[in-house]
């Protein structure tokens, strides 16, 4: 092929951060001191609902149990039903759900594996010695998935698929995040990587392995990436069947520089209100001036609403939907583009301790789905929303999506291969 013949265009609005869980604190979200309040107590029942156009698509029930003890507590959400059409979900962990859920018998094997990298070796017996150390495993635990921003169900997917995976896992996880928490540019969110891994089918310890193999560490990896603006989990999705040693040794020399594109469409509750200041393009890499391509349709998605809270007492929602202009033209060069892409938020609140922030990512570099000499903009994106408690729980909700210059924005989220 010849020249990049799309590129991805980006403004972005400068958000106001107007926080709705800690009294005006402009700060991010940090744990509190021992002794501070959770939102939620052992026993509570928690309800998470994804809405189409004011139709519930997917509803997870969770209990909050204690999995620690009084002196080292470890409250998760463990479920109790999860629907997508009012028809239960057989894998609560699958990539094609909103939310993610968790068993609680999956989450006791893993804190066996999880107990010997840390060094609390938990074993299955019933004796007060051990009911000590797996209290002390999973108050450790909860600690981890919530300084990194993890959803549990994801990272013990992996560790379930990949075996004895557990020590690489928490490498990767803890060097993205100490990247990401600096303020590095184009630094990996660990949940991010780890999503990265699972649609790749690239085992943490094959990469990990691969990493120290060209005599790097995983942290000057990440770095590197970081630095170079590659984008690290397009590339191990894109190239997998390359193998993961040529996938190292093609960034290491520059060879697989994708960038990335996010949107914080909500930022400590503040939702951004200017669709002129948040949006993206993609046009042909000859002339990325909008004004010199033709109008063709412009359309709005479907209205999406997130909720969560108790029964009874919702805690945090979000009201959404995306508006796309599309099947553009060129005055002159042949292709039909995509004029832009951009999110429009309703609505945001959250009550008590509850903060909500989310933002919409895809990647620039273009499908293609015509021909070289005709091209038609294409792109994968997703939409993710974070909320939770300041304190003890942190959850996430995706929407995956497509977009087309022909055909526009289509959900993939619920939607098998």
């Amino acid at each position: 092929m010849k020249n990049l013949l799309i590129c991805g265009l980006l403004c972005v609005a400068l958000l106001a951060s107007v926080s709705c869980s800690r009294d005006g604190n402009d700060d991010p979200p940090t744990p509190p001191p021992g002794g501070q309040t959770a939102a939620y107590t052992e026993g509570d029942e928690v309800i998470s609902e994804f809405l189409v156009d004011g139709t519930v698509r997917e509803r997870l029930e969770e209990e909050v149990v204690n999995l620690g003890d009084e002196r080292l507590p470890a409250m998760f959400f463990i479920r109790k039903s999860h629907t997508v059409r009012e028809q239960q979900v057989a894998d609560g962990a699958s990539s094609y759900n909103a939310f993610r859920s968790l068993e609680l018998e999956n989450l006791q094997r893993f804190v066996l594996d999880w107990g010997q990298v840390i060094g609390v070796p938990v074993t299955e017996e019933e004796n007060a010695d051990n009911r000590l150390l797996r209290a002390e495993a999973f108050w450790l635990l909860a600690a981890f998935l919530r300084e990194n921003h993890i959803d549990p169900p994801i990272l013990i997917k992996l560790a379930e698929r990949q075996g004895e995976e557990v020590g690489a896992l928490v490498s990767l996880i803890e060097e993205s995040q100490a990247l990401y928490t600096r303020g590095s540019k184009n630094a990996i969110r660990p949940n991010e990587l780890l999503l990265a891994l699972e649609s790749s089918g690239v085992t943490a310890r094959e990469l990990v392995e691969a990493i120290q193999n060209e005599g790097q560490t995983v942290h000057g990896f990440l770095s590197h990436c970081a630095q170079s603006g590659i984008d690290l989990p397009l590339t191990l999705m894109r190239n997998a069947t390359r193998g993961v040693t040529s996938i190292i040794k093609g960034v290491f020399k520059a060879a697989e520089v994708l960038s990335k594109i996010i949107i914080f469409f909500v930022e400590n509750g503040a939702p951004t209100v200017d669709l002129e200041d948040s949006y993206v393009s993609f046009l042909h890499a000859d002339d990325l001036d909008y004004g010199n391509y033709l109008s063709g349709k412009s359309d709005s998605s479907a209205r999406y609403e997130v909720r969560y809270g108790t029964k009874g007492t919702p805690l945090a929602k979000a009201v959404f939907f995306v508006e796309t202009a599309y099947q553009t033209k060129h005055r002159t060069v042949l292709g039909t583009y995509i004029a832009r892409l951009g999110m429009i938020v309703t609505e945001v609140r959250c009550s008590g301790m509850m903060h909500v922030d989310g933002y919409m990512e895809f990647h620039p570099l273009f499908e293609n789905d015509g021909t070289e000499a005709n091209p038609i903009a294409a792109a994968q994106g997703s939409i993710t929303l974070n909320y939770g408690d300041c304190c003890c729980f942190s959850r996430h909700a995706n929407l995956t999506f497509r977009v087309s210059g022909e055909t526009g924005f289509m959900e993939k989220t619920w939607t098998p291969k």
